[in-house]
């Protein structure tokens, strides 16, 4: 329903525009004092018969879907590993360094500790987690390996490190690793043409355990916290320690699905949610003056971790048939609506960019898509109720406020 307020230059407002005139001309001479040849531009401000239309409405979602894509999760602050009920992370890490020396092939290792320093936590089951270190069998690169390519990648079976213990955010860990497995990586980037390739390590879940998630801090970020690989070695009783701080990783998720008709945006599982309006009822070549998202979280279904943001990321979808189809260069955040309740809170995003460009004649665009703000870096969980909800109170809203000349 379209609330209007017109706006009529005619007769009833002609002898008020003429009062206003006089006294903006009376308070002229007041303050100037007298000015020789002064022109009116009354006339020229508004035509006599011209009527502008300022039109509200709040339009409610007509359809929407859940979708994944295949993302790659390699340039997030957070690594993340780790198993529940319905998700599993596994992570991938390699050290990469120039400062290997020939000389490093004839010592002996001693021992070598593995320093991840904890970032994120995600639905935690409050006892020790355990996962395993094993070595990577196949190349893999921070771009390229995704949910799609995960059944390509393959990890031995041998364990060369083990973590076991309660973790929380802040926490840093110290992990002792199998010296063979590392000489066969120091021998690789001495010499990688001659032998075994060395394509680095895969922290796993221990397997028949619910560990919770975890995500540690990635090359990406401080050079305090970063993942580093201590080496301690001696050749002929003299001691030394090589250590590895820039290194490549990631991780791939997956989750199982939500079949009730709920928008959903899970993190680094890459769940996204589109969102369409019938966007006909604003007159056409009208300008948006405001238009606001309004979303309703179902918060007996949602779970954010320790470590991330409390929003979500809109983006202006395309046309077609591919749901993932977004204008990147465009972002918007929805913060949860201040004075929000905790249970069911609404999140709000200013999409009135968005909007103009939907309305514009030959629009590519036709929707919303939302992702977690997090979308590589953690494996948040948020429902929000949809289109299709019995309780129309509760669907996707958007407010919008136009005019029209």
């Amino acid at each position: 329903m379209l609330n209007q307020l017109f706006i009529n230059a005619d007769n009833p407002l002609r002898s008020m525009r003429n009062f206003l005139i006089l006294i903006c001309c009376a308070t002229a001479g007041l303050v100037f004092g007298c000015t020789d040849n002064v022109s009116s531009v009354g006339n020229a401000l508004i035509g006599s018969n011209e009527r502008f239309i300022i039109a509200d409405t709040t339009l409610v979602g007509v359809s929407d879907t859940v979708f994944n894509v295949s993302a790659a999760n390699g340039y997030g602050g957070s690594c993340v590993i780790g198993k529940t009920n319905e998700t599993n992370a596994l992570a991938w890490l390699r050290f990469t360094s120039t400062a290997v020396k020939d000389s490093l092939g004839a010592c002996t290792i001693d021992t070598v500790e593995l320093r991840l320093a904890i970032s994120y936590t995600w639905n935690t089951p409050g006892t020790p987690a355990e996962f395993e270190i094993r070595e990577a069998l196949t190349p893999w690169t921070q771009e390229g390996l995704t949910r799609d390519s995960l059944s390509a990648a393959q990890y031995g079976t041998a364990v060369i490190g083990r973590i076991t213990r309660t973790l929380a955010v802040n926490d840093t860990i110290v992990i002792p690793l199998d010296t063979a497995t590392v000489r066969r990586m120091l021998a690789y980037a001495i010499n990688p043409s001659s032998a075994a390739p060395f394509y680095g390590f895969v922290i796993i879940p221990k397997p028949g355990t619910t560990t919770g998630m975890f995500g540690y801090h990635t090359s990406n970020g401080s050079s305090t916290v970063m993942p580093t690989l201590t080496v301690r070695f001696h050749k002929n009783d003299n001691y030394d320690s090589l250590y590895f701080k820039y290194s490549e990783d990631t991780f791939v998720a997956s989750a199982k699905a939500t079949t009730n008709p709920v928008l959903e945006v899970r993190g680094g599982v890459s769940t996204w949610s589109k969102i369409t309006f019938d966007l006909n009822q604003i007159p056409k070549e009208s300008v948006i003056n405001n238009a606001t998202l309004e979303l309703t979280q179902i918060s007996a279904s949602t779970q954010l971790g320790v470590g991330t943001p409390d929003s979500l990321f809109a983006f202006i979808a395309r046309k077609g048939t591919d749901p993932s189809s977004i204008d990147s260069t465009r972002r918007i955040v929805g913060v949860r609506k201040s004075g929000t309740t905790s249970i069911d809170p609404v999140y709000v995003f200013t999409i009135t960019t968005y909007a103009q460009l939907m309305i514009a004649p030959g629009s590519p665009y036709d929707g919303i898509v939302l992702h977690a703000a997090d979308n590589s870096g953690s494996v948040d969980h948020m429902t929000l109720y949809s289109s299709k909800d019995p309780d129309a109170s509760k669907r996707p809203r958007l407010l919008v406020t136009a005019s029209k000349k």
